[in-house]
């Protein structure tokens, strides 16, 4: 085996063996399944509740196309400018400042673990304290704020004079990258009712790695190589795709704002098309003869 090879081998094992402490989780009580009014010796079975037609899950993706267009489009972007400086910044610093990768990469994973953690840490405790001082579109202003955050740092690292300087304006890059990922879980979270979250989660993931993971790399060579023609030129395609992809990212955050809004109300009273029926007949059937 190829070193490289066996790195990813060192990386992965422990991860198959820490992942056997998941049996020791509780899978906690899912709330919010039965609806309005329901009393627990009423809750309906768990197969009735928990799985819904997919036209159901079409009809309520039309009437909040808004916010799931803007949240999933916004944050395939910011994905698309952190994919981008995850595969070419190793390059970067070769190609620019002359570090060889054993050198870069240690940097910069290091610079990546901390900005990250510290990142998507802050990014909650940012969402949490909007929210208690009444911005209740906590989520997406959290997001908003890490894409234009992001901006000057993501612009400046690359063309920092130095090594140094450059991976000094990297951190609070790879902090504000970070931020905005624990948010945009959650607000999925808020914008479904719970029978559709699944869905919701994988078009999310989806977008995210369609134009994230498979746009964003693949953009900033072929602007290195076929509009430069220059492979010392890949620092300035760092910049136009980094800032170009947040600055997209924030027009539509921040059109999310408002519709943002509605579709958590209307999650929180949506009911299922049975259950509604349900109801309107035992409303119609009180006061009869």
């Amino acid at each position: 085996m190829r070193p490289w090879q066996i790195v990813f081998l060192a990386v992965g094992v422990p991860g198959l063996i820490l992942s056997s402490l998941l049996w020791t989780v509780r899978e906690p009580e899912r709330r919010g399944l039965a609806g309005a009014g329901a009393r627990s010796s009423e809750r309906p079975s768990p197969a009735r509740i928990e799985s819904v037609p997919l036209t159901e899950v079409l009809v309520y993706f039309r009437e909040n196309w808004k916010i799931v267009l803007c949240h999933n489009l916004g944050i395939a972007f910011l994905s698309m400018a952190s994919y981008s400086g995850g595969f070419w910044d190793v390059a970067f610093f070769r190609r620019t400042h002359g570090w060889v990768p054993q050198e870069s990469g240690i940097w910069y994973g290091l610079c990546t673990i901390a900005a990250g953690a510290f990142g998507v840490y802050f990014g909650g405790r940012l969402a949490g304290y909007l929210y208690q001082k009444g911005f209740h579109s906590a989520n997406m202003l959290t997001i908003l704020i890490s894409a234009v955050g992001w901006l000057p740092f993501g612009i400046a690292y690359p063309l920092m004079p130095t090594a140094s300087l450059s991976m000094l304006m990297l951190f609070p890059t790879l902090f504000t990258a970070a931020m905005p990922f624990g948010c945009a879980a959650a607000a999925i979270q808020a914008i479904m009712p719970p029978q559709m979250r699944g869905q919701a989660s994988a078009v999310y993931l989806f977008m995210i790695n369609i134009i994230g993971l498979g746009m964003g790399p693949t953009a900033v060579a072929l602007l290195t190589e076929r509009t430069f023609a220059d492979l010392e030129m890949l620092k300035f395609s760092l910049v136009i795709i980094g800032s170009g992809a947040h600055m997209i990212a924030a027009g539509f955050l921040f059109f999310s704002l408002r519709p943002y809004l509605s579709s958590v109300e209307r999650a929180r009273s949506w009911r299922p098309r049975e259950r509604q029926d349900h109801i309107l007949c035992s409303h119609r059937s009180v006061g009869r003869p």
